[in-house]
Parts: C-alpha cells; sequence; structure tokens
C-alpha cells in the first residue's frame, strides 16, 4: 500500500430478508442478483429467517436478529426485502442508520385493514421505498405513503451470472428426451391463483393443441395449487400435452428458456393479491424467448410491445391464442439480438445497486 493514501472504506449494509435460504422464487432470485451486484461495491451482512418455521415466526426472528446485528456493527444502510420489514424503522432511526424497503405486489395489497395501518405507520421511518412497477407506486400511494418516499425502480437481473452457469448434461438430456425435440411453450412462476397457470390450462391450452398437435406446454415452479393443475390437467384430457417441473436448478430453467418458443404469463386478477412485476418476464427476453402476458398489475413495466413481447388483456382466450399462433406460425418474428440488449440495458441488477450506492452518498 502507498504511504500516504488511506483506503476507501466499502459501504457496509445489512440485507434483511423474509424467506429463508433455499426458497426460489421471483423475489428470491431478485435479491439474490441484487446482492451480487452489491457486492462488487459493498461488504453486505445478511439476515434471513430461520428455517421451518411459519411466517410470522420468521418475520419475528428476522427483526430479533436484525437489531442484534445493529447493535453489533455499524451500517451505512439496511435495506428491507419487502414492506413487511418496515417495522425495522424506529430501530434504525435510533442507531441513526437509513433504511431502504422495497415494494412488491403482495406485500402491498395483502388484505388486512391491520397490516396497511401497520405499514402506513412504520413506512413513514424508511428513507426510501423502493417500488417494482408503477403499478406498485399506485398501490403504495394509495396506502397513503407519501410520493417523496416513494421510488420506481424495475426488477433487475444478474445477467453475467445467466452467462456463466454451469450445465448438468445429463439434466438437459433427460429433459430434451422427455420434449422429444417438440415445439414448446412456457411459463414460470409459483403456482398460485394469480399466475393464471390452470386458468390457461382450462381456456387457451385445448384450442392450441388443435391448431398445433405437436405443441407441449412446460410449466415450472412449485407452489399450492400443484393438485389442483394436475386434476385440471387431467380433466381437460390434457395429460400428453402439458409438462409440470416443479422446481429446477438454474441450468435447466436457463436452457427451458432458451429452446421455448414462448414464455406465457397469462396472470389473472385476484382480489387481494398483486403482481409486482413477474422477474421471468424479463429473463426469457434475454435468452431471445418472447412473452405473451396478461396487461395486469405490473406486469406492463417488464414488457415492451414489439420488442420482447406482447401483451393481452387478462381473461382473454382468444386473444392469447391469436398472439401465441402468430408467433409459433412465424407471422411474426423478433429479433433475439434486439430483445437480449434490450433487457441487459434496462433491467440489469447493476443498475439497481448502483441507485442503491447513489442514495448512501446523497440521500434525497
Amino acid at each position: 500500500m502507498t504511504r500516504g493514501i488511506i483506503p476507501q472504506r466499502y459501504p457496509q449494509l445489512l440485507l434483511v430478508l423474509r424467506r429463508p435460504t433455499g426458497v426460489r422464487g421471483g423475489i428470491e432470485r431478485l435479491f439474490n442478483d441484487l446482492g451480487r451486484s452489491l457486492e462488487k461495491n459493498c461488504h453486505i451482512d445478511y439476515v434471513r429467517p430461520l428455517k421451518n418455521y411459519p411466517r410470522k415466526i420468521g418475520l419475528l426472528s428476522s427483526l430479533l436478529r436484525s437489531i442484534l446485528s445493529l447493535l453489533w456493527k455499524k451500517y451505512d444502510l439496511v435495506i428491507g426485502q419487502d414492506l413487511s420489514l418496515s417495522i425495522l424503522g424506529p430501530f434504525c432511526r435510533m442507531f441513526g442508520i437509513r433504511l431502504i424497503i422495497f415494494a412488491h405486489g403482495l406485500d402491498v395489497v395483502y388484505p388486512s385493514s391491520v397490516y396497511r395501518r401497520y405499514v402506513l405507520f412504520f413506512s413513514k421511518y424508511a428513507s426510501k421505498i423502493i417500488c417494482v412497477s408503477k403499478s406498485t407506486f399506485d398501490e403504495c400511494s394509495s396506502l397513503g405513503i407519501p410520493h417523496d418516499k416513494l421510488l420506481v425502480v424495475n426488477n433487475g437481473v444478474d445477467f453475467e451470472r445467466w452467462e456463466n452457469l454451469d450445465k448438468n448434461e445429463t439434466d438437459l438430456k433427460n429433459l430434451n428426451k422427455v420434449l422429444q425435440n417438440r415445439q414448446y411453450i412456457l411459463s414460470v412462476g409459483r403456482l398460485i391463483e394469480r399466475k393464471g397457470f390452470h386458468w390457461f390450462i382450462m381456456n387457451a391450452m385445448p384450442y392450441l393443441c388443435e391448431i398445433y398437435p405437436d405443441l407441449r406446454y412446460v410449466i415450472i415452479g412449485e407452489g399450492p395449487l400443484k393438485e389442483m393443475i394436475e386434476n385440471t390437467i387431467i380433466k381437460m384430457n390434457l395429460v400428453d400435452k402439458i409438462i409440470l417441473l416443479g422446481e429446477v436448478p438454474d441450468s435447466i430453467l436457463a436452457w427451458a428458456y432458451r429452446n421455448a418458443a414462448v414464455l406465457v404469463s397469462p396472470n389473472i386478477p385476484v382480489s387481494g393479491d398483486k403482481e409486482g412485476f413477474g422477474l421471468c418476464n424479463i429473463e426469457a427476453p434475454f435468452f431471445g424467448t418472447p412473452v405473451i402476458a396478461s396487461r395486469i398489475d405490473g406486469i406492463p413495466d417488464a414488457i415492451t410491445e414489439g420488442i420482447t413481447g406482447f401483451l393481452v388483456e387478462p381473461l382473454n382466450p382468444d386473444d392469447f391464442i391469436h398472439k401465441i399462433s402468430i408467433i409459433l406460425s412465424g407471422t411474426y418474428q423478433f429479433d433475439k439480438k434486439v430483445m437480449r440488449e434490450y433487457v441487459v440495458n434496462k433491467f440489469s441488477s447493476a443498475k439497481t445497486a448502483k441507485l442503491i450506492l447513489n442514495l448512501i452518498k446523497d440521500p434525497k
């Protein structure tokens, strides 16, 4: 080290998460990528809930361990994964540390008046609330959170990680054997009501299979509606047309994105729930796969029509069938290189990390 030069101190961040290690939903992937991007210029400590505990106990454990971390170490910034962690605000203020909270979907619109009052009260202690879409911004505003606390920053992806994935050739061969080189459309996400997978199976797949007899529909993800979706597949006589892969490693997910004809996000309106953004809607175009998605909640922030995909009206099977068909038939062709460059330039987790670093330097 050159004498007389004082090395610059890395910012110290505490990142507080709501779900334990191993959970692989979109929010978890978002924060894994954000953490990797921040680690290039910051030192980060993580607080995660303990495994195998109910959510409320998990939240309490995260809160208590966060307070212990604040007692133990001086941080420049605390980042909370969602609005339920706004309860950290008074403790951060007590220690003179700024707090940034991310707002997504369900954490904003959760149908409980007690929860809404809780969020409104504790959010006033946050320096900024980062809304992942314009729709989320509107929902936060409707809660009564002041606009000067809200900032729209769309979700970001660590695209470098996707470039450097290790491939499990055995898994890839097995998947290809299942698909038998057939053309397929793809959906990715938790098996929950708002994702609309069961609706799409009932209302669009039978007609698509009539037009394209060799077409397959692959769904990646786990969730509470798995049994119901399996029963729907049997009821609609589509057992040989639809493949439920469950949760898969990232190497398989990347392969599925790259080789799919279309990514379908058929979200439907659900009272008391909300799609904040939909990370798969920017991951698929990175691999050159266009997206057909419902024009609902925060999804329009993720898709630029004609460049990365098309938006259709939710609960409109004819619109889905038409848009998917013009891609499968080759009537409309997307430029894979343009798609890739577009999402890399607009939705990089490095951009989110840079914004957070700027908030440390200039909290205004």
